[in-house]
C-alpha cells in the first residue's frame, strides 16, 4: 500500500510525496548514500563501484538512486539479489498502481528492505531536465540526515552535497 502524503525530515515539505515499502529507511539516523553513475564508466570502473557499494551495504548504508543509467541499473539488480542490501528508488514520475509478480522488487518489498518514492501524482515526461531534477533530489535526501552523495565518473568518484 502506498503511504501518502509521506512525511520525513529528509523530504522537501513543500512537495507532495508518496511511498511504497519500508518508509523507516528515510529516518534521519539511517545512513544513506545517494548514487549517480555516469553512462561513460568502463567495466573495470564498474567493478570498483560494485565493490565499494557492497562494502557500504555491509556497513549499514542504504543505497538511494533513480536507477536510470546502465551502471545504476546494474547496482539496482545487485541490490535486488543481495539480501543485506537496503535501497530506495526515487521515481522521476508518478508511482505505478501495481507491480507484476515477476518484478525483482517484489521480494525486496516483502523482505522490508526497499522503499519506492515518487514526488507528486502526475505523469512527467522523462528528459534531461527531469533527470537533473531527480539527481538533485537524491543528493538533498541523502545529505538531509546521516548520509553522503557520490557521483561516479570516468575520472573517479566525486562527493556531492
Amino acid at each position: 500500500r502506498s503511504k501518502e502524503p509521506l512525511d520525513s525530515p529528509r523530504l522537501d515539505p513543500s512537495e507532495y510525496w508518496k511511498g511504497v515499502g519500508n518508509t523507516s529507511l528515510l529516518e534521519e539516523n539511517n545512513k544513506i548514500v545517494s548514487l549517480r553513475i555516469s553512462r561513460r564508466l568502463g567495466e573495470s570502473q564498474m567493478k570498483d563501484v560494485e565493490k565499494r557499494l557492497k562494502n557500504a551495504i555491509e556497513n549499514g548504508f542504504t543505497i538511494l538512486s533513480g536507477f536510470i543509467s546502465p551502471g545504476e541499473k546494474l547496482i539496482r539488480d545487485i541490490c535486488c539479489r543481495y539480501k543485506n542490501a537496503k535501497f530506495i528508488r526515487i521515481l522521476p514520475s508518478m508511482m505505478p498502481l501495481a507491480y507484476k509478480q515477476e518484478s525483482d522488487y517484489v521480494e525486496a518489498f516483502l523482505e522490508n528492505r526497499y522503499l519506492e518514492l515518487a514526488k507528486g501524482n502526475e505523469e512527467v515526461a522523462f528528459g534531461r531536465a527531469t533527470c537533473l531534477d531527480l539527481n538533485d533530489e537524491i543528493v538533498k535526501i541523502a545529505t538531509a540526515g546521516e548520509g553522503l552523495a557520490v557521483y561516479w565518473r570516468p575520472d573517479g568518484p566525486l562527493r556531492l552535497g
